[in-house]
C-alpha cells in the first residue's frame, strides 16, 4: 500500500513538472524575434595594431557615444516593420584575437553595446556583449564576411516581456579582404553591418525533452526485478 502511495505521488509530482515544462515551452516557440538590415548610418574601421590583436573601431563618434550600427529592422511573431541604433561608449567597441581554428577570433570587449529598437508595436532596449567572431573566405568579390555570436541582454522597453532575459545574437560583419590580412600589421579595412537576428534560445523546449527523458529512466529504475515488461500486441 505504501509503495502504491509513494509510486502515485512521484507520477503526479512528474506530471506537475511536464506541464509546467510544456507551457515554457509553448512560451519559448511564440517569442519574439528581431531581424537587423544593413546599416544605413554607421561604418566600422577594422584596424590592425601591429600584434595578433584586430581593434574593431566605430567611425563616428559623439562625445562618449559612439555609432555602431543603425538601419532598418523587422520583428517576427508579431511581424512589425522599425528601426534600431546601436552604440558604443568608447570608439573601440571590442577586439578581436586569433583563436586556434583558421579563421577564429576571441572577443574582447570593455563595454556592452547598447542597443534600442523602435516600431508602432512597441520598443525595446538591451546591451550586447560579443564571444567570438569567424571570418569566411573571401568570395569572387573580393569580400568576407564576419559572423559575430554573442548574447543580448533586455533591459527594457514596451516589448521586454517578449523575450527572455537573456538571448543569442548574431551579426555579420562584411569587408574587403579577410581580418587575417590585418595581422602582424597597422593596415585597416572599413567593414559594416550587413545583417543580423536576435532570436531566443530553445532552451525550454530542451528542458522539455529532458523532462520526458529523465521521467521514463525514473520509471524505468523503479521497476520491480523480475517482473517481465509486457509487449503491445
Amino acid at each position: 500500500m505504501k509503495a502504491n502511495l509513494v509510486r502515485w505521488a512521484f507520477t503526479l509530482v512528474a506530471v506537475l513538472l511536464l506541464c509546467t515544462l510544456g507551457v515554457t515551452s509553448l512560451k519559448a516557440q511564440t517569442s519574439l524575434q528581431l531581424s537587423l538590415g544593413t546599416t544605413t548610418g554607421g561604418e566600422l574601421d577594422a584596424t590592425g595594431t601591429g600584434g595578433q590583436i584586430i581593434d574593431i573601431n566605430d567611425r563616428t563618434c559623439s562625445g562618449s557615444t559612439c555609432i555602431f550600427a543603425a538601419g532598418s529592422a523587422n520583428t517576427l511573431n508579431p511581424t512589425t516593420a522599425g528601426t534600431y541604433l546601436m552604440t558604443s561608449p568608447s570608439q573601440t567597441a571590442f577586439a578581436l584575437t586569433p583563436g586556434t581554428v583558421t579563421g577564429s577570433y576571441t572577443v574582447s570587449q570593455a563595454a556592452p553595446v547598447a542597443f534600442s529598437y523602435t516600431s508602432s508595436g512597441g520598443t525595446l532596449t538591451g546591451t550586447l556583449e560579443f564571444l567570438s567572431a569567424t571570418d569566411s573566405a573571401v568570395d569572387s568579390d573580393g569580400v568576407s564576411t564576419v559572423a559575430l555570436v554573442g548574447t543580448f541582454t533586455v533591459t527594457g522597453g514596451t516589448l521586454a516581456g517578449d523575450l527572455p532575459h537573456s538571448t543569442s545574437t548574431v551579426l555579420e560583419l562584411s569587408q574587403y579582404n579577410s581580418l587575417a590580412s590585418l595581422l602582424n600589421g597597422t593596415g585597416t579595412l572599413t567593414a559594416q553591418v550587413d545583417a543580423g537576428n536576435i532570436t531566443p534560445e530553445p532552451t525550454s523546449i530542451f528542458l522539455f525533452g529532458s523532462g520526458l527523458l529523465g521521467l521514463g529512466i525514473l520509471l524505468r529504475q523503479r521497476r520491480p526485478q523480475g517482473i517481465p515488461v509486457t509487449q503491445a500486441a
